[in-house]
């Protein structure tokens, strides 16, 4: 068989463009520019130039900027030919500035800014002299991606960026004022102080501290906003000086995502969606505690998980996306919750979950916390297990015995499983985990577990059945409820160090034991 030397400039237009297209546009102006004519117009068309991303990210999710050789040739030979095209900028704090005083962008409208610390972002928006001035008038859109130390950082850094924006940035209309790359978290933080007005913003992506946050926001700040992409680190009774009555004609899409269980959703969310009198698409992550009109009448007497009229009315002019709502009750702590989320759920993590969790496939999840009065049997775990496959930490608390111990069939695996935390649990789940019979550990995942536990049903470290996958674990916290006395079989001395056989039994562990 003969072999054919195909060049890449030998291949149609449309092929070259398939290819092309999946690689960064960056890649691809810094390789096909100044090839040759027919890559020159291929490299300058809009597709490639229109969005034009200069940042690089790395396996550690940060996003840095190109290395300099690349970036010098980026700003002295390539933006000054595509300058004209450019429409938006994904740029890095530490080359913005440079990128930006290479050339003019006539047609710049959208600038994307990452990973810029707290400070530097405070001085880039209050520095006259700073180049972000040169389009205070031109920006229509812009997103920024505030990152700090923890041990500097202060709250309130995020309320002075934000409204440093909004001040520069008068013609803004949509404006991702979101989460840190650096810890993957989003920074929350109070709208109270300073105050922030736009007449122009059609569209917010924010973090806020508590629901009343976002109701100060809704009370005449943002008078001509269209949609609200909204998260709160807690759902709290508000303030009674902020408006929660005044209707909200001009808000057509609403996004409330809470990670924290409120008990105020009648008293303080409902009220707000009643307000949102043209409302067209809807988005919500809410659990909560406690809602009378639920548990108190609906469960107790009648013994049905069914939302109340209320909500249901508020829920079914939402076509666009399926709104899913279930409830379980505690009868020890006389209390509800319910879960209120829509679809297709787009969070990383699900919290709170009983054994009335209806299943589904997320796809999206990597963090899952479960809880019940009830116990959760085999077939449960197994339930988590198919319904969240891309699974990275799990939490289990639940203080009741299984009763079908002995009836599971089927091992269970979490192939993606880094972190398990099986502290607030009795020994049954300490048997659902250890037990090879029952779940199949992935290598090197980080547990959390009460030493004595441990020590019940490994058969103080001798046990078969939990040794496999005792020898996955990487990483472990050892609890104690009480300082261990009298356990020198598998303590060493006064340094209270664990024993030999123990360490054996643990063989790629780092154990620490913590009283």
């Amino acid at each position: 068989m003969k072999y054919s030397c195909v060049q890449l400039n030998d291949l149609p237009d449309e092929i070259l463009l398939i290819i092309l297209k999946n690689l960064t546009n960056a890649e691809v102006l810094y390789s096909l520019l100044g090839v040759n004519k027919r890559l020159n117009n291929i490299a300058v068309d809009p597709g490639f130039t229109n969005n034009l991303s200069l940042v690089m990210s790395a396996l550690d999710g940060l996003v840095y900027s190109l290395p300099d050789p690349i970036l010098d040739r980026f700003c002295l030979h390539i933006l000054p030919k595509i300058h004209q095209n450019i429409e938006w900028l994904h740029l890095q704090s530490r080359s913005m500035e440079r990128i930006l005083r290479a050339t003019n962008f006539p047609n710049l409208s959208g600038i994307s800014l990452h990973n810029i610390q707290a400070k530097t972002a405070i001085d880039l928006f209050t520095e006259q002299t700073s180049v972000i001035h040169i389009l205070k008038n031109q920006l229509l859109s812009f997103t920024i991606d505030v990152s700090a130390k923890a041990e500097r950082y202060e709250r309130n850094h995020n309320a002075i960026i934000f409204h440093h924006i909004l001040t520069v940035f008068t013609n803004l209309q949509y404006l991702n004022f979101d989460r840190s790359s650096i810890y993957d978290e989003r920074l929350f933080f109070s709208m109270r102080s300073p105050t922030v007005i736009s007449t122009n913003l059609l569209e917010l992506h924010v973090s806020l501290l508590t629901f009343g946050d976002c109701l100060y926001l809704l009370d005449g700040h943002f008078n001509q906003l269209r949609s609200l992409y909204v998260d709160v680190n807690m759902i709290i009774s508000s303030d009674r000086s902020v408006n929660n009555t005044k209707e909200l004609s001009s808000l057509k899409c609403f996004y409330l995502h809470c990670e924290t269980i409120t008990r105020v959703y009648d008293e303080s969310v409902v009220p707000l969606l009643h307000r949102m009198s043209n409302l067209e698409t809807l988005d919500l992550s809410i659990a909560a505690w406690g809602r009378k009109a639920i548990f108190d009448v609906v469960f107790i007497k009648k013994n049905d998980l069914t939302l109340n009229q209320d909500i249901q009315r508020i829920f079914k002019d939402f076509n666009d996306k399926k709104i899913i709502y279930w409830a379980d009750y505690f009868p020890k702590q006389k209390k509800g919750l319910c879960h209120i989320y829509s679809c297709p759920y787009k969070l990383n993590y699900y919290n709170d979950i009983t054994n009335n969790f209806p299943g589904e496939i997320f796809q999206s999840v990597r963090e899952v916390s479960l809880f019940d009065e009830r116990p959760f049997e085999h077939d449960f775990f197994l339930q988590i297990a198919q319904s969240f496959p891309f699974l990275e930490n799990l939490c289990v608390r639940n203080h009741e015995r299984q009763m079908y111990k002995e009836c599971s069939k089927s091992i269970i695996k979490y192939p993606y499983l880094k972190k398990l935390d099986i502290i607030c649990t009795c020994k049954d789940y300490y048997e659902q985990f250890l037990f090879d019979c029952k779940t199949c550990l992935p290598f090197d995942v980080r547990a959390g577990m009460h030493y004595e536990r441990v020590k019940q049903v490994t058969c103080n470290f001798t046990s078969n059945r939990t040794r496999n996958n005792c020898a996955k674990i990487h990483y472990s916290n050892l609890y104690f409820g009480i300082k261990v006395v009298g356990d020198s079989e598998n303590f060493c001395g006064e340094t209270g160090e664990l024993s030999e056989h123990i360490k054996r039994y643990f063989p790629r562990t780092q154990i620490n034991c913590l009283l």
